[in-house]
């Protein structure tokens, strides 16, 4: 219970700053600005896509509990993996810009500014990975309490970091991405201290990388891999279509109401994260647990159902409660969906049956995504948030039929 609350605090109080920025910049920003900076930061998320799943391996390989010197050799046989594979989105985007930036839908003034966050968002996909692969060694060796410090410092200073911008009243979209970025860069030094102070790690020397480790990286994290590729497509194309079908300028009223979802979310993640490693580490978890969890979810669900009118004035602004108070209710009946299917998805992952869930997300990308685009043709960001938590729903069926299989 103590290493799910430090968890969770260390999940849940960013994304609180990073909803309390997201109200900061709504207010300052024209929505076409917004939408961009939102969709641009997604590349990100896309790229990650390629670290096809070495960090999840990674926190299931040492939280066996094995010697330092045995940690230090995962990692570095990861960092290099990572580092290759996360090169590939960065190169493909700085070839393709000219086809991302006419994809978005971009006003032609923006297009160079566009541009050049684009490429400063790829450079920062190798960086982010590598923070995300530090953060894993401390998860897999249950350094709860230190993760916790550590992944609120780097999520707030990133959530903060673009409103800085704002209040130097530089209002351009470079300059969020880049203070966005320098933010990241700034962490990857904070995590290379805390990692060698600690002695988890001592060294990255390239010599350190074991093929043996890496093909049994790998092998877990294959189908964790093609599950992120198809993860992406499902968890973000809704904005990329949103932005293409509608423009630019209506992509906030519908990917804010789906952030504050997503960042509801974070409460089901956390808790869920610890009982993959308690499951790993030969615990059983006692069906009451899920069923008080399944409970706990639900009320928050309802909470911000209900409250959902006064918590965007007050977040957004005016401007944006008829345009997004609906969306947000539609969304919560798929929050709710998706964080009771978290259990089968943890379950699966325990039981090494990775490849179920990639094969689920692979069986729903297709109809979902031709369902998504007739549905945001027609009915704009409130048939998107429809067809989002339908698929919640769908997804919740087939995890639980096929763990109880």
């Amino acid at each position: 219970m103590k290493n799910s609350i430090f968890n969770l605090i260390s999940a849940l109080v960013p994304a609180m700053f990073m909803l309390i920025a997201m109200g900061f910049l709504a207010r300052y920003l024209q929505p076409e600005i917004l939408g961009l900076y939102v969709i641009t930061v997604t590349f990100l998320s896309y790229g990650m896509m390629f670290e096809f799943g070495f960090s999840q391996s990674v926190i299931r390989k040492i939280s066996k509990k094995e010697d330092a010197l045995h940690i230090n050799d995962v990692f570095v046989t990861a960092l290099y993996a990572i580092l290759f594979l996360t090169c590939i989105p960065l190169v493909l985007i700085v070839l393709n810009l000219d086809i991302l930036i006419e994809w978005i839908n971009v006003s032609d003034d923006l297009n160079r500014d566009v541009a050049s966050s684009l490429k400063l968002i790829a450079i920062a996909i190798p960086i982010v990975a590598v923070i995300n692969l530090m953060q894993s060694v401390l998860e897999g060796t249950s350094d709860y309490k230190l993760l916790m410090y550590i992944r609120l410092l780097n999520n707030t200073v990133a959530s903060i970091s673009p409103c800085l911008m704002i209040i130097s009243e530089h209002y351009s979209l470079n300059y969020l991405i880049l203070a966005f970025v320098l933010s990241k860069l700034l962490f990857v030094l904070v995590l290379i201290f805390f990692l060698y102070f600690k002695k988890y790690v001592f060294s990255v020397n390239p010599r350190r990388v074991k093929i043996n480790l890496f093909f049994e990286l790998f092998s877990y994290g294959k189908w964790l891999g093609v599950s992120n590729i198809i993860n992406q497509a499902l968890l973000y194309s809704d904005r990329f279509i949103v932005s293409n079908v509608l423009g630019a300028s209506a992509v906030p009223y519908y990917t804010l109401g789906l952030d504050l979802v997503g960042k509801m979310a974070i409460l089901p993640q956390s808790i869920y994260r610890v009982i993959f490693t308690e499951i790993n580490g030969g615990r059983k978890i006692d069906d009451k647990v899920y069923f008080n969890l399944a409970l706990l979810f639900l009320a928050v669900s309802l909470m911000v159902f209900f409250i959902a009118p006064v918590l965007v004035e007050v977040w957004l602004g005016y401007d944006y409660v008829d345009k997004t108070v609906h969306i947000i209710q539609l969304l919560l009946v798929g929050f709710w969906f998706n964080a009771l299917s978290q259990r089968h998805y943890t379950e699966l992952l325990s039981k090494g049956r990775s490849s179920i869930v990639s094969k689920i997300h692979l069986i729903e990308v297709i109809p979902y995504l031709v369902v998504l685009v007739y549905a945001i043709k027609h009915f704009g960001a409130i048939g998107a948030a429809v067809v989002w938590s339908v698929r919640m729903v769908l997804d919740f069926i087939l995890m639980k039929y096929f763990n109880n299989d």
